[in-house]
């Protein structure tokens, strides 16, 4: 296991928060919603997202007893491992790799992620130990659990961007993991708002639709075949 970057750091704080407001929100659909099933959907859905926010908050603290006490060890253990991959990369370089941030390779010291650590159990204490979340509400159930749907939505696309930008394997196998429970519980959520007639879906491509797009790709397929074949098998 590697120490964290200051980029995975973000990634996980960031996630913990978004974990955090999916079980108020959800919490706040089971309290109103009177859809027949919905309070007990929100109820699971609840218990998962906490179950997330655990799983990230135990992550942080695996890495707590491998993180550098001080900016000194911090850059010299990222000078170590350059030079055991070999790669001495500028730090312009390292810019580039990591979509600009200066300080995406730098390892996080121990007094970052403990205050991390910190921050998230004083939130995770305020919100699961509320006891009444909003009283009343003018949304209607759709919007309540449309609202959860779009977070699931949005929550998975930034575990599969935390994912491809992590550097420890640890760290990127977990938030894999939570991409794909999270993929599943979106899932399960359209379903349930399909069968309650919550969610219109778009209308059925026709057959001359389809027909078009098969003819105007297999064209753009033979014409990149081509190109690979004057180009690399020439």
């Amino acid at each position: 296991m590697q120490p964290l970057t200051g980029k995975e750091l973000e990634y996980i704080v960031d996630s913990m928060s978004n974990e955090d407001l999916l079980v108020k929100q959800c919490v706040s659909a089971g309290v109103q919603a009177q859809t027949p099933g919905a309070k007990d959907f929100c109820k699971e859905l609840v218990g998962k997202h906490q179950q997330h926010y655990q799983t990230l908050l135990q992550l942080l603290q695996q890495h707590t007893s491998i993180a550098p006490t001080d900016l000194q060890q911090a850059n010299q253990m990222q000078g170590n491992q350059q030079q055991h991959t070999g790669q001495m990369n500028t730090s312009a370089q390292m810019n580039n790799v990591n979509g600009g941030h200066g300080t995406s390779y730098q390892q996080m010291g121990i007094k970052d992620i403990q205050q991390a650590i910190s921050q998230s159990t004083m939130g995770s204490q305020q919100s699961f130990n509320q006891t009444q979340i909003v009283s009343s509400s003018i949304l209607k159930d759709e919007d309540l659990l449309y609202t959860i749907l779009a977070d699931l939505k949005r929550t998975s696309r930034e575990y599969t961007t935390a994912a491809t930008e992590s550097n420890c394997s640890v760290v990127r196998n977990t938030f894999e993991n939570l991409l794909q429970d999270s993929l599943k519980m979106q899932g399960q959520l359209y379903q349930f708002m399909s069968q309650q007639g919550m969610y219109n879906t778009s209308s059925p491509a026709v057959e001359s639709q389809i027909a078009q797009q098969i003819t105007q790709y297999s064209q753009t397929q033979q014409q990149t075949d081509q190109l690979v074949q004057q180009h690399l098998f020439s």
